[in-house]
């Protein structure tokens, strides 16, 4: 492998500075572009949060070829809930809109 072209510093581990780090990495067309990922924790670990993944984002991963490892760990909520599907009438149309 060539040296790369240059070096892009992400400054945070978090799911937007990962998810940035991955689409570099796996969208660039000449793949000579050096990713370096920061982040002030010693280590990467759970907090205990949810994190719920819209389709829009789902294809995100899809594209990054995440699918199945996110499967793996990912719980899938009871989504013929009633309150699920009053979030669902909301939440919808405005994601559409974006």
């Amino acid at each position: 492998m060539s040296a790369p072209k240059f070096t892009v510093a992400i400054c945070g581990g978090g799911v937007a500075g990962l998810a940035t780090a991955v689409s570099i990495a796996h969208f660039s067309p000449t793949k000579d572009i050096k990713v370096d990922v920061y982040e002030a924790k010693d280590a990467l670990a759970e907090i205990g949060a949810g994190v719920s993944i819209w389709p829009r984002p789902w294809a995100v991963l899809k594209a990054f070829g995440l699918q199945d490892d996110f499967k793996k760990i990912c719980q899938n909520p009871n989504i013929s809930s009633e309150p699920c599907k009053a979030l669902a009438k909301i939440m919808i149309p405005l994601l559409i809109a974006i």
